[in-house]
């Protein structure tokens, strides 16, 4: 009878031990998930800023691209009216 009033006794104090390390491990794992919490958002913000970034930089591309078929098509229209003047100029000395 007292062996079993001794082990009675005992379990509680066992059961809280292994209840203290269950909650000490519990806080240990929400605060890793608090930690992987913030790196996917910062990953997330990184992410997004990436990709703002690839579309500026798309949108520069595409807008360098643009200035400079503008400048050589400037430059062909120039170059055909030089052609045509040099010759109306040649035609002119010819008279």
């Amino acid at each position: 009878d007292k062996q079993k009033q001794t082990n009675h006794r005992q379990a509680p104090n066992h059961l809280t031990e292994k209840i203290n390390v269950l909650i000490n491990e519990n806080k240990v794992l929400l605060n890793k998930i608090n930690e992987l919490e913030n790196i996917v958002d910062d990953v997330q913000l990184l992410k997004t800023e990436m990709q703002r970034l690839r579309d500026k930089n798309l949108s520069d591309w595409n807008y360098w691209r643009k200035q400079q078929s503008d400048l050589y098509s400037q430059l062909r229209q120039q170059q055909f009216i030089k052609e045509s003047i040099l010759n109306k100029f040649d035609r002119l000395q010819k008279q």
